[in-house]
């Protein structure tokens, strides 16, 4: 990830917000939609089991859809799921089997995008209010430990200048400064009232 990248404030704020939280985490670790596994570091000293349903995007253990997932009751203390949420059609049903997977007191650590431009398609579904994200946890048998927004107004409209008109970053240079720009801005204003996404830090309830 380099600050000249088109994608850097959101990469950027979703990295920080993992980090922060991926201490909490106990292993083993189920990291669903694990792509090219971008998160390993965080967890170098605990055993993960990392599973995504195209083998191209990195090394796999199990190669499947986010449900069902083929997997035991009970047989994880944590799950990790970033950024897959808005690709399946039932997110209702993934929370339940992530329920089932965990070992009670078991935690979940989940990110959603609240906005972004189209991709990956024509698997994009949804995107999440920081309500109706809440809710979608909640509802499933979660208890919330933590929740972060991504960043508040200024960094969603740096973001999406700078993706949305490419045509005026030409240059590395301008990029970089861009987005280093705004991160500092949002960083000041503090307005998370709206964000690029949220990251959330849940335990089972038993």
């Amino acid at each position: 990830m380099k600050s000249s990248d088109h994608q850097f404030i959101c990469q950027f704020l979703l990295r920080k917000s993992v980090q922060e939280l991926a201490p909490l985490l106990e292993g083993p670790i189920l990291d669903v939609g694990c792509g090219s596994r971008p998160y390993d570091e965080y967890f170098d000293k605990i055993k993960k089991l990392n599973c995504d349903l195209d083998w191209r995007r990195g090394a796999l253990d199990v190669i499947c859809k986010a449900t069902p997932l083929p997997l035991a009751q009970n047989s994880f203390l944590s799950i990790l799921c970033t950024e897959v949420l808005e690709h399946v059609p039932d997110p209702h049903t993934v929370m339940k089997d992530f329920f089932r997977i965990l070992q009670p007191r078991g935690r979940l650590l989940i990110s959603a995008p609240a906005w972004w431009p189209p991709h990956e398609l024509p698997f994009d579904f949804y995107r999440y209010p920081e309500r109706g994200f809440r809710f979608l946890v909640e509802s499933n048998g979660f208890r919330i430990l933590r929740f972060l927004p991504r960043g508040g107004l200024y960094a969603l409209l740096g973001q999406l200048v700078v993706l949305m008109m490419p045509q005026y970053f030409p240059s590395r240079f301008q990029r970089s400064f861009w987005n280093m720009l705004w991160l500092k801005v949002d960083s000041w204003r503090q307005n998370y009232g709206i964000s690029l996404g949220w990251t959330c830090l849940a335990e089972k309830i038993v």
